[in-house]
């Protein structure tokens, strides 16, 4: 009922306006435009008009479209898309582990759908076959970069030594693996971090590249296992301190 009643108003609104001596082509066509979107009249309809005049042919092509059964009624347009600038920095605090199994870490950035977009490091051991080896250094990083189909010239592109310890950054130029800039949306930063054997910890952060700068503390989620002959790990284990708080910082060129 109450678009029945718009619709009437709509239409005495059309009249007023053809009626009146002041009106432009140009505001008559707009209020024909309106009923017609509404399936109501068209531009027939007030042919008999005194002060009706022919439509100029940029008002006619708008009729046309707005009067497209594929828009049936509605007329959406779009919005600019916002382009993607700055850079994202991946900062912590580490100290390497004495003794084997251990001082592995990966650092890459997920979508999201969840999928791989680009890793900024991995330790070279790992990523140069290492991972065969022992099959839980880096486990996830493994999987989801599929390193075992990735070419070596992209492995050596994002692997580099065991760092000897202090405070480390990593920089995301916001492009995936094919160097494309990447759109806007929310991503996940990932640090995963082999403490000893199977024990590890993985840090997540999501950031919205949204053209706005932001920090982001990551959460951390530890895991302790045993393997074999050696004991798991616990909250109180120094190798918890391998990969210190994890801090995101997404930086535009605003």
């Amino acid at each position: 009922m109450k678009i029945f009643y718009v619709k009437i108003i709509v239409f005495l609104i059309v009249i007023s306006l053809c009626a009146c001596t002041k009106a432009t082509p140009t505001d008559r066509n707009e209020a024909i435009e309106m009923l017609n979107i509404n399936g109501q009249l068209d531009a027939d309809s007030l042919e008999d008009s005194p002060h009706q005049s022919e439509p100029d042919s940029a008002n006619d092509s708008e009729a046309e479209l707005i009067n497209s059964d594929d828009f049936d009624g509605i007329v959406i347009l779009d919005e600019p898309l916002l382009t993607v600038t700055g850079f994202v920095t991946v900062a912590f605090e580490y100290k390497k582990q004495t003794g084997s199994a251990s001082n592995q870490f990966a650092v890459w950035i997920v979508d999201s759908d969840g999928h791989m977009v680009k890793t900024l490091y991995a330790t070279r051991y790992t990523a140069n076959g290492g991972y065969l080896v022992r099959p839980d250094s880096i486990a996830l990083w493994v999987e989801m970069s599929e390193l075992e189909s990735m070419p070596k010239f992209d492995v050596d592109a994002i692997t580099g030594a065991t760092p000897l310890g202090g405070k480390l950054s990593y920089v995301w130029d916001l492009t995936d693996t094919n160097g494309e800039t990447v759109s806007p949306g929310i991503y996940t930063v990932y640090v995963e971090g082999t403490l000893r054997w199977k024990n590890y910890v993985i840090y997540t952060a999501s950031i919205d590249i949204n053209g706005v700068s932001s920090i982001t503390i990551a959460d951390a989620e530890f895991h302790y296992e045993a393997s074999g002959i050696y004991s798991s790990l616990n909250n109180e284990s120094i190798e918890n301190e391998m990969i210190g708080s994890v801090i995101v910082n997404y930086m535009t060129d605003n």
